[in-house]
């Protein structure tokens, strides 16, 4: 929580086009687990107790005041005649645009799409070295003021793609059924086009027999016959999804989803993946299948029926609601992978240490992984390297930073099995650049 606080009311703020946010306040009646709490609490005696959480706030609201400054300082210098400032005006453009295109647009930041920490001081160091820039130039325009926003609005954030690995496979679900009144369905080369029309005076069909609205679920389903599919081959339910509705700009970015898992033994389990997503874009969707809980090895080894549901309650009476879902897929690993290392994209200096996670994929409890992590310069020179083990599919590579100068570097994974044997390797290429205070 603490992470999207920061998020949520910085550059995530700024990117999403809210007016406003208000934190919550309330009183707790126990002092358990306080410092994780979130917002600011207000004590019995009346004093107010500051969380960590609401300290992410500032370094949100900061992370902001660093991104105007900036914007600020562009629009008073547009109109110059020197060159030179009107190259770090451009420059310093470009700075703002590329951030822009960095952030995923949502309505709250809390697991998915978080840039680390690291990377937001980064930015916020790269928003600091083009004012200093700028602030070396004479203001042409005193009296302009900046609005929030002075780049391209429809700019387009790009999500990041999946991994492909010898070691992936996958098996593809081709064959969907609509199901609710609300929905139809037409087949395309790719996949699926979904047309929704909510009206919440329909009645809605439940899991167990009719209910009244707003008991709606307009859905797809795949189905296997008996015995039913084996899912405990696989790792996740993967598809491409691009939505958008006839709502305003601001509700067009609501999108609460659900996916169900339904075995032959009478248990069946769901997960909500998504509350928000960009409409008219690309996003590629991965559930993990150890997310629907309530089902263990003995009902995921024979499930028939896999449905993706809209959560009609949620959406307003008369909207339409379009979704294109291309590529459904099971998808399961032979080997240990590692399928995603988060770098910061940007770091700046001076570095005391920093820590890179990554996502490991195809491990059993049986397996003894160990990932070989490097640290590379520009040069492909090793200036770090650690040997660690795969806990709960993840590992963690503690740097010391020590070694790290301006310039391109990349952190690159190795796994290996309990023979030494390499499964999966990945790298990931970030930039470090010189803090404002110039120290290297």
């Amino acid at each position: 929580m603490c992470h999207g606080g920061r998020m949520t009311y910085g550059l995530g703020f700024w990117r999403s086009g809210f007016h406003c946010l208000m934190p919550w306040i309330w009183r707790k009646e126990s002092t358990r687990r306080l410092g994780n709490e979130g917002g600011v609490l207000l004590l019995e005696d009346g004093r107010l107790f500051v969380t960590t959480y609401w300290e992410c706030f500032r370094l949100g609201v900061d992370d902001l005041r660093y991104l105007y400054t900036l914007e600020d300082a562009v629009v008073k210098r547009e109109s110059s005649a020197d060159p030179a400032c009107r190259k770090a005006v451009a420059d310093a453009k470009a700075l703002l645009q590329k951030t822009w295109n960095a952030i995923a647009p949502l309505n709250a930041y809390l697991r998915l799409n978080l840039m680390p920490h690291r990377e937001l001081d980064g930015r916020r160091a790269e928003l600091a070295n083009a004012i200093c820039n700028l602030l070396t130039f004479k203001e042409s325009d005193p009296k302009a003021v900046a609005s929030s926003v002075i780049i391209d609005p429809k700019g387009k954030y790009v999500p990041p793609v999946s991994v492909e690995s010898p070691n992936r496979m996958e098996k593809p679900l081709k064959k969907w059924q609509p199901i609710a009144k609300e929905l139809t369905m037409e087949k395309i080369p790719t996949g699926l086009d979904l047309t929704v029309k909510v009206d919440h005076t329909l009645e809605g069909e439940a899991y167990h027999g009719k209910q009244h609205y707003p008991i709606g679920w307009p859905r797809i389903q795949a189905s296997f016959k008996k015995p039913g599919l084996d899912c405990n081959n696989y790792d996740s339910l993967e598809f491409d999804l691009t939505v958008h509705s006839d709502r305003d700009v601001e509700n067009d970015y609501k999108w609460p989803l659900v996916a169900v898992l339904k075995s032959r033994n009478g248990k069946s389990g769901s997960i909500q993946f998504s509350t928000s997503l960009e409409p008219n874009v690309k996003h590629h969707i991965r559930i993990p299948l150890t997310s629907f809980g309530t089902l263990e090895r003995e009902a995921l080894k024979q499930i028939n029926a896999i449905q993706i549901v809209v959560f009609e309650n949620k959406f307003p009476d008369k909207v339409t609601l379009y979704l294109k879902i291309e590529n459904p897929l099971l998808v399961g690993y032979k080997a240990p992978t590692v399928t995603n290392i988060t770098v910061p994209e940007v770091l700046a200096l001076p570095v005391q240490g920093f820590s890179v996670p990554a996502q490991v994929i195809g491990v059993t409890q049986e397996d003894a992984v160990t990932a070989r992590c490097s640290l590379l310069n520009a040069n492909g020179k090793t200036v770090e390297k650690l040997e660690l083990p795969v806990c709960q599919n993840q590992v963690f590579c503690g740097f010391s930073g020590k070694g790290l100068v301006p310039g391109k570097h990349t952190v690159k994974i190795v796994l290996t099995d309990k023979k030494g044997a390499v499964t999966s390797e990945l790298s990931r290429s970030f930039n470090v650049i010189a803090g404002p205070d110039g120290m290297k």
